[in-house]
């Protein structure tokens, strides 16, 4: 995935829930910084969405080595948004100590 200035980003704890967003990520979700950080991933996306998200992140835990790509739909005013998202562990000491959720548009 290329990377740009629109990419949304997020770090999600060990528990389920998010430490750091940046600013295209709380846009693209409607809300500023107190609503989202501290909250849950199943807070953010829709419950369909979710799902798929939180089954990537269950498999970032068993397999911290590999990235995970999810596809989902948010609706708009333009219509429908399709964001690829790849999702991936990180460790520190052989311990998952966060995820990273790193959405991008799909034309």
């Amino acid at each position: 995935m290329n990377y740009n200035q629109n990419t949304l980003r997020s770090f999600v704890n060990a528990e389920g829930k998010l430490v750091l967003c940046n600013e295209p990520f709380f846009s693209h979700f409607g809300h500023c910084t107190q609503h989202l950080i501290g909250r849950s991933v199943s807070d953010v996306f829709s419950s369909c969405d979710c799902t798929k998200i939180l089954d990537a992140m269950r498999c970032c835990q068993q397999f911290p080595g590999q990235c995970f790509t999810v596809e989902t739909e948010k609706s708009s005013p333009e219509g429908f948004s399709c964001f690829r998202w790849e999702i991936y562990a990180e460790q520190a000491r052989g311990q998952v100590t966060g995820i990273h959720l790193v959405g991008q548009s799909v034309k």
